[in-house]
């Protein structure tokens, strides 16, 4: 489920290309 970080940012990055620490370098 969702408490798996690693999971979740494979899924992330499946649909976004990026990783979700990337999403936050870029909004930062």
């Amino acid at each position: 489920g969702f408490n798996s970080a690693s999971h979740f940012s494979n899924r992330f990055r499946s649909m976004t290309g990026i990783t979700p620490s990337q999403l936050r370098a870029a909004k930062a």
